[in-house]
């Protein structure tokens, strides 16, 4: 039976400096070192709200300069009444096409090319997919949000996803414009640099100060991708210090692997914002918390593989 009481003891012992490590994780996980410098880098891959944090960190710092970072996103965007989502550059044809939609109930979007009418789908605020499944002309495809539903209003319409046989839409090199109803343009956002510039502005940061740098194809690591991509970007700028702001627990990843691809030239600072799926104090209390936690964990280390490989 003494053998039973030490694997016993043993498994009690551990359990008890896991769960200790694991109180002590968020803090060190979710850390914020400034670095002293004047350029900002956001992660674009945050949610809007965390950008909006971003924006007035950067004005409340004293920083001169924002850099976005962000892969290929989702196919997704919010028409309000009247707006219409226009591409260009598309294939001659295609096998087809899929679009999901949701939306307000009793509004409707249409999908068009020149004269034809290929789609009118009611909302619902539930998502939901259409096909059009023939060979069809695509290039100039519109998609408008009903403009017969009351004006001023939020967005009546929200587009899902869109893909040309099976290829997100983002990942086909088209431009994405998008008008509203007093012919206002502005271009669409096929990554997540993109769009996080678009949200910085909307905050009333000059366009002038905001640079996307946009990371392409499919990384494996995304995180790595857009540390490399703009480390690329920076190269000869002369930049000496920044700060990366990044969501929770992801910040001592995103330091480590900012400093890897920047090098020892440049002193690289991290600002965590709160994270409300994650908060240091609750994070157990939920699935998404044990998951963010137990990801960064394992993340941690994640410059040690990019250094093998390098």
């Amino acid at each position: 039976m003494k053998w039973l009481k030490r694997i016993l003891l043993t498994l009690v012992t551990v359990s008890i400096v896991g769960a200790g490590l694991l109180y002590f994780a968020h803090p060190w996980l979710a850390i914020t070192e400034r670095s002293g410098g004047k350029m900002m880098v956001v992660e674009g891959w945050m949610d809007d709200d965390a950008i909006k944090e971003a924006a007035r960190l950067f004005a409340e710092g004293g920083y001169e300069r924002i850099y976005t970072t962000g892969t290929t996103r989702p196919f997704a965007y919010y028409l309000a009444p009247g707006e219409r989502l226009e591409l260009s550059g598309l294939p001659h044809s295609t096998k087809g096409f899929e679009i999901g939609f949701a939306g307000l109930p009793a509004c409707s979007a249409v999908v068009a090319v020149g004269t034809d009418t290929l789609l009118h789908v009611p909302m619902t605020d539930m998502i939901t997919t259409h096909g059009v499944d023939r060979n069809v002309a695509i290039d100039g495809l519109r998609i408008i949000a009903d403009p017969q539903y009351p004006q001023p209003g939020p967005p009546s319409v929200f587009i899902h996803t869109l893909r040309f046989d099976g290829i997100n839409a983002h990942d086909l090199g088209i431009r994405i414009r998008i008008i509203s109803p007093d012919s206002t343009k502005r271009d669409g956002e096929p990554t997540y640099a993109e769009h996080c510039a678009w949200i910085l502005s909307a905050t009333g940061i000059a366009k002038a100060l905001i640079t996307p740098v946009p990371a392409g194809g499919d990384p494996i690591s995304r995180s790595w991708a857009n540390a490399s991509t703009l480390a690329f970007h920076l190269n000869g700028k002369g930049i000496a210090a920044l700060d990366v702001v990044t969501l929770g627990v992801h910040a001592r990843r995103s330091r480590a692997l900012y400093r890897e691809a920047l090098g020892e030239q440049v002193a690289v600072g991290v600002i965590s914002i709160p994270d409300p799926e994650c908060p240091e104090n609750g994070w157990w209390k939920s699935k998404k918390g044990w998951y963010l936690m137990l990801k960064e964990i394992a993340g941690s280390q994640e410059v040690r593989a990019v250094e093998v490989v390098r």
